[in-house]
């Protein structure tokens, strides 16, 4: 989902009027109707299928849904457009991507270490892969 946010936000930056009419806080419907906003519509409609069914406080079944109201969204994209710069997103992600790497390098140099390395080693490859293969978990709920 960040991702395909901060991805809106360049394709929002690649059309002046659209990229101001977002910083101004004009709403959705306004943003339609500017003349070549059809790059962000159909990217902000994909998101909206993908992640529409989602809300601010969204156990509360009172809140309305972002395909109801698609400010947080696009609050999200406008924060984008002021504190990034274009691809800043990826790059993150990249560099939270290595990081994470080094990372498990470092826990597993760690593990191997010591009159239990051996058996440490294995475990400790286990619980890392057990991690990263069920945190999405967390959000599943969502």
């Amino acid at each position: 989902m960040t991702l395909a946010l901060g991805d809106l936000a360049d394709i929002a930056r690649e059309t002046p009027a659209v990229e101001q009419a977002i910083l101004d806080e004009q709403s959705y419907e306004k943003i339609r109707e500017i003349e070549g906003s059809g790059p962000f519509v159909e990217g902000f409609e994909a998101f909206l299928d993908d992640f529409g069914h989602r809300a601010a406080g969204e156990f509360d079944p009172s809140r309305p849904r972002w395909r109801d109201d698609p400010a947080t969204p696009l609050g999200i994209v406008r924060g984008n457009l002021i504190g990034e710069q274009k691809g800043a997103h990826r790059e993150r992600l990249h560099e939270r991507k290595r990081q994470a790497q080094d990372a498990i390098d470092e826990l597993q140099a760690n593990a191997r270490r010591g009159l239990f390395g051996p058996v440490r080693r294995p475990l400790t490859s286990h619980l890392i892969r057990t991690y990263r293969s069920h945190i999405h978990l967390r959000d599943e709920p969502k």
